[in-house]
């Protein structure tokens, strides 16, 4: 270590007598109360100028040396062995649940929406714009599928390809993305701040090839860095909106474990499963070596004692006949049988509970854990009556929505935002608006939500319009819009409505049965003039499409 400009230092003095200037430490003299940086700043600032009041690095007992503050892939299979880490997704126990997982997520239904995008014309204008333009994207559910992967790796991103496109309906030059490439999560390096300002949280890079040294210049300027992983690219600010970055799980590490310090980036099931996976590779082992040695049984070849080239001879029609487990024997010459074979079966009481060791224990842990349950992963008996699996599958679906959700947030910052920005000169106010994507996680719900709606209003429970039209997702008429009504409910309505206006005209109130206020609708008779089954002729000014609109 460096000695101090000032002298040796000794209770925070130096030689000289002078106090040493800590390098995480504030100067301040003493008695003087610390306040808020921004409260020295004329203009108005955020707490703290926006900065965390801790480096999150300097949190843990330790910090490994890095050449670009650059944190460790915190990934357990990833620190413990690189091509387990690889191999462990080529194992269809995993990569079954896992694209499953996916494919409950990727494709569902997806729409942008606003805040009083109903009311607020400007903001419909830009959600329908910016819709068109994310629909353009080539291969968009390949896209939200690439970006699930974070859901293994813990982190995920996309490379976007911006480009001009004028839309043949306005003639408008739009920036949107024509192509797009996935990168990997363990290509991906997020630096650190330690405090001393040089580096900033929000810088992302990427690993490239160890065939670059700091300095050398690719794709025409960009100037690569070494870091512990070899060397990588840094993106500069303007660059960013280019690369979508998906986070799966964000969560701090250990204090006593330095290098688990980048879980604040991401971690994926690939980390919680690893140990339980290798676990379940030695078994998997033991199992093949059990049925190798034993799971044909052992053949005895018996020859004389003593008799050197009949041993040879006994190992030669071992090799040919049994090739594996058999032991060559030497047995008493002077005894009535000198040659001869014995075979004793396989015990498979071992080899059938490492089986059920490796399918049921380890196999189903991991089944569990990536889909919550298991009978969407292999047939299993419920019960008659049983409510097991409406149970797995609501576990699945309470997965499905967390996946979702994670994922709408990541493509409202990461995708629609930046579409936005660059083409917020073709809306009104449109830096003003927040759009968010949104996934339909309820839409594959709407259906029994509907009829549980219907039942409830047959027993005379009240309900809200709003909530019927959300579950079948249909707008609130507007004054202009043309209108779809259930003639049978409009007949019913303007019957109710003449009673009322005849017993208003006589000053008194309507007083009778249902029959007496609807006719021979309230009991489903038909009308006078009508043939049996056939209800009320529809209102003459009123203008069907396809017939009544049922429930």
């Amino acid at each position: 270590m460096a000695a101090h400009p000032n002298g040796a230092a000794s209770n925070g003095q130096a030689a000289n007598g002078q106090p040493i200037r800590r390098r995480y430490g504030r100067d301040r003299k003493p008695g003087e109360l610390a306040q808020d940086p921004a409260a020295s700043v004329r203009a108005v600032s955020p707490p703290n100028l926006g900065r965390d009041f801790i480096p999150h690095v300097i949190t843990f007992q330790g910090r490994l040396s890095t050449v670009s503050n650059v944190y460790r892939n915190p990934d357990e299979a990833y620190k413990d062995n690189v091509l387990n880490a690889r191999i462990m997704r080529k194992s269809l126990v995993v990569e079954e649940c896992l694209e499953g997982r996916k494919l409950a997520t990727a494709l569902l239904n997806w729409h942008l929406d606003a805040e009083n995008k109903e009311d607020d014309p400007d903001a419909k204008a830009l959600v329908d714009g910016l819709t068109a333009i994310v629909t353009k994207i080539p291969r968009f559910t390949m896209y939200r599928f690439a970006m699930l992967d974070a859901i293994w790796a813990g982190r995920q991103a996309a490379q976007h390809k911006f480009a001009f496109r004028r839309d043949p309906i306005t003639h408008q030059q739009q920036t949107i993305i024509n192509a797009w490439k996935p990168i990997h999560g363990d290509k991906l390096a997020f630096r650190y701040d330690d405090g001393t300002g040089k580096y900033s949280d929000d810088d992302i890079g990427i690993r490239i090839g160890p065939t670059f040294y700091t300095g050398d210049i690719v794709g025409g300027d960009r100037r690569i860095e070494i870091t512990d992983y070899g060397p990588a690219y840094f993106l500069e600010d303007w660059e960013r909106s280019m690369l979508a970055v998906h986070r799966h799980i964000i969560e701090d590490g250990w204090y006593e474990d330095p290098l688990s310090a980048g879980r604040i980036h991401g971690v994926g099931i690939r980390d919680r499963i690893y140990w339980t996976w290798l676990q379940m590779q030695e078994a998997l082992a033991q199992l093949m070596e059990a049925v190798e040695r034993t799971g044909n049984g052992t053949f005895i070849y018996w020859y004389p004692d003593g008799n050197a080239e009949a041993q040879k001879r006994a190992e030669a029609v071992a090799g040919e006949q049994a090739h594996t487990n058999y032991i060559i024997m030497p047995r008493d010459p002077t005894g009535a049988e000198t040659y001869g074979v014995d075979y004793f079966p396989a015990n498979t009481a071992g080899i059938e509970a490492l089986r059920t060791i490796i399918h049921e224990y380890f196999g189903h842990q991991i089944k569990r854990y990536i889909l919550g349950q298991t009978l969407t992963s292999e047939a299993q008996a419920t019960g008659l009556g049983s409510n097991v699996a409406d149970m797995h599958h609501e576990s699945l679906m309470r997965i499905r929505d967390f996946d979702a959700i994670n994922l709408e947030e990541t493509l409202t910052a990461e995708l629609v935002g930046p579409l936005k920005h660059y083409n917020a000169h073709l809306y009104r106010r449109a830096r003003d608006i927040d759009v968010r994507f949104k996934i339909d996680t309820d839409s594959a719900e709407s259906d029994k939500k509907l009829d549980a709606a219907f039942k409830a209003f047959e027993m005379g429970l009240e309900i809200k319009d709003s909530d019927i039209r959300s579950l079948t997702g249909l707008s609130e008429p507007g004054p202009d819009d043309k209108i779809l009504v259930n003639p049978q409910i409009q007949q019913q309505e303007r019957l109710s409505q003449q009673q009322q206006m005849q017993a208003a005209a006589a000053g008194q109130a309507p007083e009778g049965s249902p029959e007496d206020l609807f006719g021979p609708l309230a009991s489903g008779a038909p009308s006078e003039g009508a043939e049996p089954g056939e209800g009320p002729p529809p209102a003459e000014e009123s203008e069907l499409i396809g017939g009544a609109i049922a429930k």
